[in-house]
C-alpha cells in the first residue's frame, strides 16, 4: 500500500510504502483526517503466513509526515474487504469470499466485534461524528441493492 501526500499548491510528492508487506496483496484502502492533521489509514493486506487470508490494518501518517507502522485491527484468519476507517482510526468492513458478507468493527484499541449480526453487507461507509458518535451507510448485496443506515451513539 503506497501513500502519496499533495500539499496545497504543489505537486504530489515521492511515494511512501505504507503497508510494508513486499510479494503480497494489499488492497481496499480507506482514508480519514484527524481534527490535528493526522491521517488515519486503513487497507486490507494478504496474511503472510496464511495467503489464502486477508486481514484488516491500519496505521498513521502524523501531520509531520511520520509514519506509524502498520497493525492489524485483530487477527480474523478469514477475507477481509472494503475498510471504511474514521478520524480516531475507527473502521468497519466486511467478511467472507463472496460479494457480501458479516460486518465487522473495530478501534485501534479494540479487536474486530461482529456489527449487525446476522445481517449481511456488500457496501459500506462509517462516518464518526464530532460528539463520538458512528454512522454507518451499507447496502445489503440483494439484487438491485437496498441501501440501509444505522446509527450508533
Amino acid at each position: 500500500m503506497l501513500l502519496a501526500v499533495r500539499p496545497r499548491g504543489g505537486a504530489f510528492g515521492a511515494e511512501a510504502n505504507v503497508s510494508n508487506t513486499p510479494g503480497l496483496l494489499s488492497d481496499d484502502v480507506s482514508l480519514a483526517i484527524d481534527a490535528d492533521g493526522t491521517l488515519q489509514i486503513a487497507w486490507v493486506d494478504q496474511d503472510p503466513v496464511d495467503v489464502n487470508s486477508f486481514e484488516v490494518n491500519h496505521a498513521t501518517r502524523a501531520p509531520s509526515g511520520a509514519l506509524s507502522a502498520p497493525a492489524l485491527y485483530g487477527q480474523q484468519s478469514q477475507w477481509s474487504w472494503t475498510p471504511s476507517v474514521t478520524p480516531g482510526g475507527a473502521a468497519a468492513w466486511r467478511t467472507g469470499a463472496g460479494a457480501r458478507g458479516p460486518l465487522f468493527f473495530a478501534t485501534p484499541a479494540s479487536g474486530p466485534q461482529p456489527t449487525l449480526a446476522p445481517r449481511d453487507v456488500a457496501l459500506l461507509s462509517l462516518a464518526r461524528a464530532p460528539g463520538g458518535d458512528y454512522h454507518l451507510a451499507f447496502t445489503d448485496g440483494a439484487s438491485p441493492p437496498v441501501l440501509f443506515y444505522s446509527f450508533q451513539p
